[in-house]
């Protein structure tokens, strides 16, 4: 019986929500979810992936850095950028301007990372 309310519920919901255009740059977008009532619902989408092989690495499994957000049903969308690591969410960013910061910061990690192997004298400001 209650499974019964719930479809009931769900198919209620996806009859009330209009449709609204998917996200620019989703590849997989799902139904949405009005379990808390229409005015809560929203849909859950996934975009680009992108992927960092760390086959040389024993002891740390590959990366993956995914861009994912949620849709209302008046249109407006939420993104974030996810790195698991295999398979755990291990950083939720929730700005591009956090998603370049955090790039520019593993660049200056690298430079300096390289500049330390070259025996280098290093400045950190």
């Amino acid at each position: 019986m209650r499974a019964a309310g719930r479809y009931a519920g769900d198919n209620l919901g996806a009859n009330l929500i209009p449709d609204v255009a998917p996200p620019d740059g989703a590849l997989r977008v799902f139904d949405c979810d009005a379990r808390f009532g229409v005015e809560e619902a929203t849909r859950y989408f996934e975009g680009s992936k992108r992927f960092i092989d760390r086959a040389d690495d024993p002891h740390n499994d590959d990366l993956t850095v995914e861009i994912w957000g949620t849709q209302t049903p008046e249109g407006q969308v939420s993104r974030h950028v996810n790195v698991t690591e295999g398979g755990y969410e291990r950083v939720t960013l929730s700005s591009a301007a956090h998603v370049r910061q955090f790039g520019e910061a593993l660049i200056a990690a690298a430079d300096e990372w390289d500049q330390m192997a070259g025996h280098d004298r290093i400045k950190i400001s």
